[in-house]
């Protein structure tokens, strides 16, 4: 029966294998019959794995913080837009609930991640529904102008590519109450 080889697969059992295959292999190589030369290519390999796992794992690490990072402002994004809502009316499908969290949600995005970020997830999530969920036209419309009153709120004046000051979400929603009793907000009535 044919042995196979054994290499671990995840990265990290790899890392601590090849480390110990070098470690042990070294003295033993000349009476194993390995040349130097082989076993110095070894070497440089298992040095080029291990510096370049090092810094996957460094990235990965930044990664994944920037995810949760991303993960906690959708978060407070939605809740304020919720919340807000709420607020103004306790009907959460009324139109005037969903103008107020449009506006709070769309700000939200706005401050933590960008004007661009912000106005870009606005129009996909308005697009899905259009598309997947069969959302009426002046709903759609409806929806769209309320997210654009949103980036206003979250400071979104100038350029689209760099973002508004840090604002509070209390400012946020004060702005889009503000907005409502405005007529700046469409509620369709």
């Amino acid at each position: 029966m044919q042995k196979s080889d054994f290499i671990p697969a995840p990265d990290a059992n790899f890392d601590s294998w090849q480390g110990n295959l070098i470690t042990e292999l070294a003295p033993l190589a000349a009476s194993l019959g390995i040349a130097p030369a082989e076993v110095a290519g070894l070497t440089t390999l298992g040095s080029t794995w291990g510096t370049e796992f090092g810094n996957w794992t460094t990235e990965d690490a930044k990664a994944r913080q920037q995810r949760a990072k991303k993960d906690a402002a959708r978060d407070a994004a939605a809740s304020a837009g919720q919340h807000a809502g709420n607020d103004a009316n306790a009907d959460t499908h009324s139109t005037v609930n969903q103008a107020i969290r449009h506006c709070v949600a769309s700000a939200v995005l706005a401050t933590r991640l960008g004007c661009a970020c912000s106005e870009c997830a606005g129009n996909a999530r308005e697009t899905y529904q259009d598309r997947y969920q069969h959302q009426l036209p002046r709903d759609s419309a409806r929806a769209r102008h309320n997210n654009v009153a949103g980036l206003t709120c979250g400071g979104c004046t100038g350029d689209p590519l760099q973002g508004p000051p840090s604002t509070s979400v209390e400012d946020i929603a004060s702005c889009c109450h503000q907005a409502l009793d405005n007529g700046n907000l469409d509620t369709g009535s």
